[in-house]
């Protein structure tokens, strides 16, 4: 595509990515197919047209603008596809999905209080898909009439209004932390500190996160990223953002507290608690926390906005809240699903060792599978009890997978759940334990989807929960 000439100035080249802007909504009113897709992509692009003249100038902002541009180009091209007969290859939500994801990386070259105001009205604004597969999104789905009169009541947000994150100023962390003064514990992005957010009249039990250093381009964009992955997502199994601050000298996510600590912290058995962990003590709330995470994952790679691989799944993260409610956290080396998930590049392969699938750590591709592999290890924590990783750096996927390959799952089964003598019971621990071996597979095309696992997972529960009173 053809860019701009550079040296026209910032006031200028805001003026053309107006008009381009402009040009595509005007079209996006014609189109005979994709008539949701478009209406997606012009209420994305109202937002940003919006807030151009907010933006300073700044010879540095040339270059991003140019890239914004140069997509907004393509954009173009795809709605006047939409309005024609016979272009129906070049139609397609998929193509729709990418040109989104390329305006959003080329808004992440911007400042990031520009980047952070353009997330936030679009959540305001409710301009997020409805609650289903993307590619779900099928012509003549869409009433009669032009595609900005029905895009509002079409596309519906995840988020319910109260679910929305706010901006905190620097002060209100300070005073809901008393300046950070309890320390929870620390994960592989950060930090995470207790806290009581005071808002309108009522007192909020939090968790603070404050992200680590990787220099300052570095910290912003691990903010953006995960700014950017944690504002459309709202699902009863994920750690729920309440809001966000960018005022201090290192990003802030703030998260509602999770009562209960992390999964690992009840299976390793050292909370020292007086009280008998149900976790420790039930199968039944092990399937329930295995079960909670697995629906998380199933939002995350399917039915969210944009698609997402996790990349961090550990016990670790799995926190359970006053209920044993379990909620997938830690989204800090989160990355959007590219079109396909057939393995998209990354510049460095991140995780937790023990857990990070091997065919990613080779290829440097990840995918959705892999994700289900590191699933697959913490339904071997959660049937045996162990960590990842013993002392003597041994994993718990080569010290266990073969055993349970070899049909001696009662050989490597946590002894201090009430097994009971019912066969049904060790029924369906064996689908957990079958389950996972499936998810362990070398290969990631090898693997079953989180669907099938949700599925295999489910029936394990039913089984438990007759048995287990």
């Amino acid at each position: 595509m053809a860019a701009l000439a550079t040296g026209l100035g910032v006031a200028q080249l805001v003026l053309w990515v107006g008009k381009i802007i402009l040009k595509i909504t005007q079209e996006a009113d014609k189109v005979r197919r994709k008539k949701q897709d478009c209406a997606y992509l012009v209420r994305y692009l109202s937002v940003i047209h919006k807030m151009l003249p907010t933006l300073p100038e700044d010879p540095e902002l040339e270059l991003p603008l140019n890239h914004l541009y140069s997509t907004l180009q393509e954009a173009d091209k795809l709605v006047v596809a939409c309005i024609g007969r016979l272009s129906f290859l070049r139609c397609r939500s998929d193509a729709f999905r990418d040109v989104n994801a390329k305006i959003t990386s080329d808004l992440s070259l911007f400042p990031l209080a520009f980047y952070t105001a353009v997330a936030r009205r679009r959540a305001e604004e409710s301009i997020l898909p409805d609650r289903q597969d993307s590619g779900a999104l099928t012509e003549g789905s869409s009433s009669s009439g032009s595609t900005s009169t029905h895009a509002h009541a079409s596309l519906v947000s995840d988020y319910h209004p109260r679910a929305r994150p706010s901006r905190l100023t620097w002060a209100e962390v300070e005073e809901a932390t008393e300046n950070l003064a309890y320390l929870l514990g620390e994960g592989f992005s950060g930090k995470v500190y207790q806290g009581r957010l005071h808002r309108g009249g009522r007192v909020r039990e939090v968790a603070v996160k404050v992200l680590n250093e990787h220099g300052h381009q570095g910290m912003e964009d691990a903010f953006v990223a995960e700014l950017e992955t944690l504002y459309p997502l709202h699902h009863s199994h994920i750690a729920r953002l309440v809001a966000w601050c960018s005022e201090w000298e290192r990003p802030i996510f703030v998260y509602d507290h999770m009562g209960n600590g992390t999964l690992r912290d009840h299976l390793s058995g050292l909370l020292g608690s007086s009280s008998p962990s149900p976790v420790a003590s039930s199968w039944k709330t092990r399937l329930e926390a295995l079960l909670g995470v697995s629906r998380a994952l199933l939002h995350l790679h399917r039915e969210a906005e944009r698609p997402v691989i996790h990349r961090n799944v550990t016990s670790s993260n799995i926190l359970l809240d006053a209920s044993w409610k379990s909620h997938l956290s830690d989204f800090g080396v989160a990355v959007l699903r590219a079109a396909g998930d057939q393995g998209q590049p990354v510049e460095e392969v991140v995780g937790t060792f023990g857990y990070i699938d091997p065919e990613y750590s080779r290829t440097r591709r990840v995918s959705s599978a892999s994700d289900v592999y590191s699933l697959g290890v913490v339904m071997l924590e959660v049937l045996t009890g162990r960590p990842p990783v013993s002392p003597g750096l041994v994993t718990l996927v080569s010290s266990t997978l073969p055993v349970i390959q070899n049909g001696d799952l009662r050989n490597v089964l946590d002894g201090r759940p009430a097994l009971g003598t019912t066969p049904r019971q060790l029924e369906a621990l064996q689908n957990v334990a079958d389950t996972a071996v499936l998810c362990l597979w070398p290969r990631g095309g090898d693997r079953p989807p989180m669907s099938k696992v949700v599925d295999n997972l489910e029936q394990a529960l039913v089984i438990i929960r007759s048995d287990e009173t």
